[in-house]
């Protein structure tokens, strides 16, 4: 069947990992050494502000920030005009990443890839990337043993381009031959994500892991392992009055 869900996407960050405090202190640090700053709480806030920004811009037109654009704009924020040892920031980013990495926000989510696996779904992976990109999240992914749990993994620093821009998405058709309708793409954020899919003819979930008041116009789903009794239930995600 043409509109029957073959292929189910996922989002990375607040979908399947939660960042580890741990990192960004040691992000933090390294930007201090950096930018010729101190690590403060000071310079956290402006870190967090600036990557807010990017992301924002990011949800507004799929425009892909690199980590060295996001370092320039911090650099920028903070009036040092110094030459940036950027290889050197983002190998130390980069290794922090590894030694204090992401947790899953659902520890039982290997075992709900391998349920939809054995259901003969496809497993897709479309992430927007920031400070870390493509390449240490495969590491990540190759630590966690989740891999080969994937059929495909698209990271916006690796194609230039980010979620919501529907030319992200159709990297999923593209790859797999397939109609956008026969895709279900599952995230938290309910511009880059869930319009997004839409805007590109695919299905959407809106993952929001604890109840959340005021979602009318959304397809909500509050565990990644309801993802197959979705399916089965045959809904197709629609956002009424969604702007």
């Amino acid at each position: 069947m043409e509109n029957e869900i073959k292929i189910i996407s996922f989002d990375l960050w607040q979908t399947i990992i939660m960042p580890n405090r741990a990192f960004r202190a040691q992000r933090v640090a390294a930007l201090a050494q950096a930018l010729g700053q101190t690590p403060s709480l000071e310079l956290e806030q402006l870190m967090l502000e600036t990557d807010k920004q990017l992301d924002l811009q990011t949800d507004a037109t799929g425009r892909q920030f690199s980590s060295l654009v996001r370092t320039h704009a911090l650099a920028q924020r903070l009036h040092y005009v110094k030459p940036i040892d950027f290889e050197w920031l983002y190998t130390r980013i980069n290794e922090a990443f590894l030694s204090d990495p992401p947790t899953l926000i659902e520890p039982s989510f290997p075992a709900t890839l391998q349920a939809l696996r054995d259901k003969n779904y496809k497993i897709t992976l479309l992430s927007n990337t920031g400070f870390v990109e493509g390449k240490t999240l495969r590491a990540f992914f190759e630590n966690l043993k989740i891999n080969d749990l994937f059929d495909l993994l698209l990271f916006s620093d690796e194609h230039d381009m980010a979620k919501p821009q529907p030319a992200f998405f159709e990297k999923i058709t593209q790859h797999f031959g397939c109609a956008a309708a026969q895709v279900l793409h599952i995230g938290d954020n309910p511009v880059a994500d869930y319009a997004g899919a839409l805007a590109s003819n695919m299905n959407a979930l809106l993952f929001a892991p604890e109840s959340l008041p005021n979602l009318p116009d959304f397809q909500v789903i509050n565990s990644l392992s309801d993802t197959h009794t979705f399916i089965a239930q045959n809904a197709h995600a629609s956002a009424k009055n969604y702007s």
